[in-house]
């Protein structure tokens, strides 16, 4: 078990069953670590898997009492390769919402009855996890959503589901959309799959109060772009990569989203060398962080155009034609940059970023001796992303002496 003061729980797989005494201070109950050290327990003994559901549902109905109305979250790992694996116990949910009535956000769940019963949530994550259409207009018609994050993993599509792996469909979201269309700020799309973009185009002309998307899905076009960036100039964080946005759509951004901060627009399929001078004659003048693909902008052009975002504090080339001589001159009028994802360059460039705290770089060749110019030139890197890489033992010793 672990605590962290009065902010949250985590469950070790022995210990829940002693706990009974009734505290107001646990805000988070955590049972993902208990979950995954269950089910090794009970394949080992070869228990039937409908015995995991009824431990798990043992341990929230003792934390439930336990934290009483004081829970604001319950987090589980939903995710089973058992044939039952939605079958937290009746009891179990009576429990919950019995006595964690406050709760205010809900991860990988899709237990109907819980949603009409708390009345107070207001995000949710859905990974992975099959989402019906009745549970998507239950949650509409508390009309309070402020987050929605739908992360498909399946690889089945429905034929009445426009989301891969989702079986909900269009009119559900559509409805989900017009009636939180007052509270929606968060609007996350992942891994999921449009047999059109209309329904793209309906959605993001209903919510006008959006400040953050993420919709890198291949139904993203230029007109949705176009609709999303009039209906919700107030955009804050925008990520569009792996779409099929152009610098007609780049040129809607940069004309209407003066509060943007956070831009992401890699490996999208019409974007050219003009797509930076787009942003940089734009409104954009606020991002902080930028992430986009440039194959064929010309290296020495590149640093002109970054100094035209003061705030810039993190940078995403991957993929981009860069050289040494680029880098030391972004380097030398972006000082304060703190983070930089590169690939296809020469690691001794790096000498010139002193302030980075964040490292990714992905090089299909790095001799030995270029691996130890990372320490001597980032002395406060804290993370590092290789990608693409292998290194020799001696290579690797001398990155972290």
């Amino acid at each position: 078990m672990k605590a962290n003061h009065t902010e949250g729980m985590w469950v070790s797989c022995w210990f829940y069953c002693f706990i009974h005494s009734p505290s107001p201070i646990w805000r988070t109950i955590d049972l993902t670590e208990y979950s995954s050290a269950l089910k090794k327990r009970i394949k080992q003994t070869h228990r039937h898997p409908d015995r995991y559901w009824e431990l798990v549902s043992q341990a929230l109905i003792s934390l439930s009492r336990c934290s009483r109305s004081s829970a604001r979250s319950i987090r589980l790992n939903a995710k089973s390769k058992y044939p039952y694996h939605t079958h937290i116990m009746d009891h179990a949910i009576y429990a919950i919402t019995y006595h964690c009535v406050h709760l205010d956000e809900l991860e990988e769940s899709t237990l109907l009855h819980m949603i009409q019963r708390l009345k107070n949530i207001k995000r949710y994550y859905f990974k992975g996890t099959s989402i019906t259409s009745n549970v998507l207009r239950a949650i509409a018609d508390q009309q309070q959503c402020e987050l929605m994050e739908v992360s498909a993993q399946g690889k089945n599509e429905t034929r009445n589901s426009w989301m891969k792996g989702l079986p909900f469909d269009s009119e559900s979201f559509l409805y989900f959309g017009e009636k939180c269309k007052e509270t929606l700020r968060v609007l996350r799309l992942k891994r999921t799959s449009f047999h059109s973009p209309e329904a793209l185009y309906t959605l993001f002309s209903i919510c006008r109060k959006l400040e953050r998307v993420s919709a890198g899905i291949s139904a993203i076009d230029d007109k949705a772009i176009e609709i999303l960036v009039k209906n919700n100039p107030q955009m804050t964080h925008l990520k569009i990569s792996l779409s099929k946005v152009s610098d007609r759509g780049l040129k809607a951004i940069a004309s209407r989203c003066k509060n943007l901060v956070h831009l992401d627009a890699k490996f999208n399929e019409g974007t050219t060398a003009q797509s930076l001078t787009i942003l940089t004659r734009g409104v954009c003048k606020k991002i902080q962080i930028l992430s986009i693909y440039l194959p064929s902008v010309p290296p020495k052009e590149l640093p002109n155009i970054i100094e035209s975002f003061p705030d810039l504090i993190r940078l995403d080339l991957a993929q981009s034609l860069l050289d040494d001589d680029t880098l030391k001159e972004i380097a030398a009028r972006k000082p304060k940059l703190y983070s930089l994802n590169v690939s296809e360059t020469d690691l001794r460039s790096l000498i010139n970023f002193e302030n980075l705290i964040e490292l990714s770089i992905g090089l299909e060749k790095v001799s030995d001796a270029a691996t130890r110019i990372i320490p001597r030139s980032c002395p406060k890197l804290r993370i590092l992303r290789i990608h693409q890489q292998s290194f020799s033992e001696g290579a690797i010793s001398s990155m972290i002496e």
